[in-house]
């Protein structure tokens, strides 16, 4: 990943938390519609590449999100509002929930939601090229994330678990602001798929058409 000085993010830097939340808030706050590529490395504890996966993902605000999985097997996880779809097909299931909050998911209510609120249990430092967040609450499931930025444009993320396990996201060609079908976050189910969960009325989940 490169080093950007376009980024204006020094090598050392003493800013503050407060400064270091808004500058990361500002590189998401003018992105509507966000899709790229993705390849997601999977390490274990003592670096060994335990996983390797190839998929797209796919943001529009305020509400949806979709992330599928597609080598070395498929599999969909669709966000709208906080009604949460996952599609396996090799199970051949769909499995339908509620999310309390996308904030049980803070990289996604940061891409979604563009509200600073979602950094409150965060402490948030300042790289050359990236922000690291830190949990304020020890029972969170990670230690860290750190979010990488290419001229401005969302790079990579790295999720270090509780078990010092790291989840390496680099992205490929992002797009930012394009128009999005609907259809980008359906999916079409078989009829024969096992259904868990209850299905969310459709008329629910209103179209942003805002682009």
């Amino acid at each position: 990943m490169l080093l950007l000085v376009a980024l204006g993010l020094s090598s050392l830097t003493n800013a503050s938390d407060s400064d270091a939340k808004s500058e990361l808030f500002t590189l998401f706050e003018d992105i509507v519609t966000l899709q790229a590529g993705f390849v997601q490395r999977i390490l274990g504890e003592d670096g060994e590449e335990l996983q390797v996966l190839h998929g797209e993902m796919v943001t529009r605000t305020p509400s949806q999100f979709r992330w599928e999985v597609m080598r070395p097997y498929s599999m969909t996880y669709v966000l709208n509002d906080l009604d949460l779809m996952v599609v396996d097909p090799d199970l051949h299931q769909v499995t339908y929930r509620s999310l309390e909050s996308t904030e049980e998911v803070p990289i996604v209510a940061l891409l979604l939601h563009r509200n600073q609120e979602v950094l409150d249990d965060f402490s948030v430092s300042k790289g050359r090229n990236h922000f690291e967040l830190k949990p304020s609450n020890e029972m969170q499931l990670f230690k860290s994330i750190t979010i990488y930025f290419d001229n401005r444009r969302l790079d990579a993320i790295d999720v270090r678990d509780s078990q010092d396990r790291l989840t390496e996201f680099t992205f490929l060609d992002v797009e930012e602001n394009a128009e999005l079908n609907d259809s980008r976050f359906e999916v079409e189910i078989a009829d024969d798929m096992d259904v868990i969960g209850e299905v969310p009325n459709p008329d629910s989940h209103a179209s942003d058409d805002s682009l």
